[in-house]
């Protein structure tokens, strides 16, 4: 009910980032993603988590994901200033 009609708030459960420089001009990105069965059913209050395990039955289990890739920091710099121009968070 929170992420609304939203449907990448809808999906994504919950996220998070780090950024940490290489060298001079590139940094390494990380984002990490969970979903839970809370998440999926828009957080009623009797809908409880669910664990993965390695045996037995995970549907509707806890989904965690973590992506990562190497950017130039001038390229970040670039698209951080495109999204905010198009987006009206500067001029």
């Amino acid at each position: 009910m929170r992420a609304g009609f939203n449907m990448t708030d809808q999906m994504v459960g919950s996220a998070s980032h780090a950024v940490y420089p290489i060298g001079d001009d590139k940094a390494i990105i990380f984002l990490f993603d969970s979903k839970s069965k809370e998440s999926l059913y828009y957080h009623l209050p009797f809908v409880n988590n669910k664990q993965r395990s390695a045996s037995g039955d995970n549907r509707e289990a806890n989904t965690y994901q973590t992506y990562f890739w190497i950017e130039n920091i001038n390229t970040m710099k670039q698209k951080i200033e495109k999204y905010d121009i198009e987006n009206g968070v500067i001029d």
